[in-house]
């Protein structure tokens, strides 16, 4: 590692002299020299060789996204302490930038440009986050319009652990070391693997997860128990699969040669649903009950306005007192969108940049 970050700096250095050398017209050096140099320069700069990681914990995004690129594009962030999420609000710009988080998460390609630091590009990212934090960390997340509204607490699983102070076992009894062993030798074996592919589902797995497909998507609806968390609810099954395909991983050998069966599938139905519960008891915590309740504020000013057509700085006016600024109310609009009463849309006003228009759905007229 050493050797590659000498090489790349005593290569950018010769870079930048023969340029120098080339532009002052001595030492005899020609562009071609001192394109040569440009090409050996980046070569090194490329093959420069970093420390593996698995974990991380206290970085910025623009940080976090350096070392996605420098890991193959694959880290996991533990943390016992809610420090991330003062990261994602903007704890040195002031600004929210959880791009990193969300994109890392669905694996969708991250490129990073900007001035005064090198570019990122990772194709296919894969960010694993495991945050064990206190309930108050969660209290009134959902109140950041960039979490709530960007769609970031929809990808977490939630875990909320009742309190055991005050009846705790004062000597608990170790993992015995049988059951150590065999978790140890499983997630080794799971981390070397180098099987690479598709994992399938079979025919009756697949029955499986549109039997819990159908079964979801009712209770998304108005009446369902997932209504008010339906940012959430609407990646559940998504999720299943996830779980459904690591079960399949610590199950079998060979995992792209055997489809997933059936019983695989349904466990992943059974932990979500567990995990379902623990999702209600987190949005509760963090005021998902208050985002519907100011999405039904919204909604009826919006029905008072009257019109098919309404711009913010309208609500704004329609609300005065009630929101200070656009952004507080970005959570119950997307909420009336995600629940179809509202589209938003930019419409061109003459030179200047389009202005986004919210359209009333007609059929709630």
């Amino acid at each position: 590692m050493a050797q590659s970050k000498a090489r790349a700096s005593a290569l950018d250095k010769a870079h930048q002299a023969a340029e120098s050398r080339f532009a002052s017209g001595k030492g005899g050096t020609t562009l071609e020299d001192v394109l040569n140099a440009a090409v050996e320069a980046e070569q090194a700069q490329s093959e420069i060789k970093y420390p593996y990681r698995l974990l991380a914990d206290d970085s910025t995004p623009e940080k976090l996204a350096d070392l996605l690129e420098q890991q193959g594009g694959a880290i996991t962030v533990i943390s016992s302490e809610g420090g991330v999420f003062d990261m994602m609000a903007g704890r040195y710009d002031k600004s929210a930038n959880v791009d990193i988080y969300l994109k890392g998460h669905s694996a969708d390609p991250i490129t990073v440009d900007r001035i005064g630091r090198p570019p990122n590009h990772i194709p296919s990212p894969h960010l694993s986050m495991l945050l064990t934090v206190q309930p108050d960390v969660l209290r009134g997340l959902m109140g950041n319009s960039a979490f709530r509204g960007r769609g970031l607490c929809g990808r977490y699983l939630y875990a909320m652990c009742r309190s055991k102070v005050g009846h705790r076992e004062i000597t608990p009894p170790p993992v015995p070391d049988n059951v150590a062993a065999i978790y140890r030798a499983t997630i080794r074996r799971m981390l070397a693997d180098q099987d690479s592919g598709t994992i399938t589902l079979s025919p009756e797995a697949d029955q499986v997860r549109r039997q819990y497909q159908s079964y979801t998507e009712h209770r998304l609806g108005p009446d369902g128990d997932l209504y008010t968390m339906r940012d959430w609810g609407g990646k559940s099954v998504g999720i299943a699969l996830r779980i459904a395909a690591l079960l399949h991983i610590a199950d079998c050998d060979a995992p792209t040669a055997t489809p997933i069966p059936a019983d695989v599938m349904a466990r992943a139905t059974s932990i979500l649903e567990c995990l379902t519960a623990h999702a209600k008891a987190a949005y509760g915590l963090m005021g998902g009950d208050q985002t519907q309740a100011e999405a039904r504020y919204l909604w009826r000013r919006i029905q008072a306005h009257g019109g098919q057509e309404i711009t913010k700085t309208d609500l704004i006016q329609l609300t005065r007192g009630h929101y200070q600024k656009t952004e507080d109310m970005e959570p119950a609009i997307t909420t009336l969108e995600e629940m179809n009463y509202i589209r938003r849309v930019r419409k061109s006003q003459g030179r200047g940049r389009p202005k986004e228009i919210i359209l009333v759905n007609p059929l709630t007229i």
